[in-house]
């Protein structure tokens, strides 16, 4: 088994922190203790020393451990940074630490995940905002009660698990002769791939969202349609490439259509203009759903014919499912088109 490297940068003030995460990922037995190596900072200059390079305080090592860690960071699938106003301000971290995390991401594709622990300005470090960040709505762990910071820890554990069991499947993948396919996974390949679905929505919709994908599970389980929405983005991700790169290869976005939706700007700016651009080109179809009463006409998407019938929102159908099989009813008749037309 060929288990992810971690590399994790930390100052000694959220070691408690880091702690608990480590326990947590030790019960999911997905990293060899060996494989984890910590850079932390804010600890006296003979503790860091001996720490990283097991050598007696030299004041004149100092570029032997920027090797150590240099090393450490190259050799890393995955680097936590536990984000503070401690790190940000300790000696090497931006000139050194964070220069070689971009680059080994950069040329490896290795993934960057900022938890920030404490309340810090990391929006204002470039860098940083292209990551996606935990605790999710960007707080600071040391803000949250401690029932939510075991609930946060325990999500981010499971994520990390996630993503290093695709990096050994990654690790693993060129070593696995192509004859061993089994005949099911042969069967599955020769299958024409199913049409990619983007779902836009705004997260105090969260809950619609679920409910639409819920309602879809019939297209999904029968190869008809995949789904795509920004509760993929992994921790790590550069969040805004995700959700671009997804949207340009969908055939088929749904815009839930909201008062909440409407005031969001990156949905505005970039989903909205980008579909369009797509729908223009003929590379997608634009379907709105409207899911609850807003001013749907002020939109650009106010040119496309909206869902379900008459745009009468979702909320509105006695019950709710009623509303979504109508919406997956005239789903299902666009895509017989599409079909027909790539046929």
């Amino acid at each position: 088994m060929i288990k992810p490297k971690i590399f994790i940068s930390l100052d000694s003030r959220d070691r408690q922190i880091q702690n608990k995460l480590l326990a947590r990922l030790e019960a999911l037995n997905v990293f060899d203790k060996d494989a984890i190596f910590t850079s932390e900072r804010g600890v006296p200059d003979e503790q860091f020393h001996k720490e990283l390079s097991g050598l007696k305080f030299d004041p004149g090592m100092d570029k032997l451990l920027s090797e150590i860690i240099k090393k450490k960071i190259y050799e890393s699938d995955i680097i936590i940074l536990f984000v503070s106003p401690d790190l940000f301000s300790s000696k090497g971290f931006f000139d050194e630490e964070l220069i070689h995390f971009l680059t080994q991401i950069n040329q490896n594709n290795n993934i960057l995940i900022p938890i920030i622990t404490r309340p810090a300005p990391w929006n204002n470090v470039t860098a940083l905002r292209n990551f996606k960040v935990w605790p999710r709505e960007g707080v600071a762990l040391s803000e949250l009660d401690s029932v939510t910071l075991e609930i946060e820890l325990t999500e981010l554990a499971t994520e990390i698990s996630n993503l290093a069991r695709e990096i050994e499947h990654r690790k693993l993948s060129p070593l696995i002769n192509s004859k061993t396919e089994s005949s099911t996974l042969k069967s599955i390949k020769s299958q024409k791939p199913a049409l990619k679905v983007f779902i836009s929505y705004a997260h105090k919709d969260e809950n619609l969202k679920d409910e639409l994908i819920e309602h879809l599970s019939g297209l999904k389980n029968t190869n008809i349609i995949s789904d795509w929405t920004d509760r993929e983005i992994l921790g790590g991700e550069k969040w805004d490439e995700r959700i671009k790169k997804n949207l340009e290869d969908s055939k088929i976005i749904l815009f839930l259509v909201s008062a909440s939706f409407m005031s969001s700007n990156y949905i505005n700016e970039i989903e909205i203009q980008q579909s369009i651009k797509m729908h223009k080109k003929g590379d997608a179809v634009i379907i709105p759903i409207i899911i609850r009463y807003c001013d749907f006409k002020s939109l650009p998407l106010n040119e496309y014919q909206a869902l379900p019938k008459n745009a009468k929102p979702i909320e509105d159908w006695k019950p709710r499912a009623k509303g979504w099989l109508d919406v997956v009813n005239q789903l299902k008749d666009i895509i017989t088109k599409l079909k027909s037309a790539n046929e």
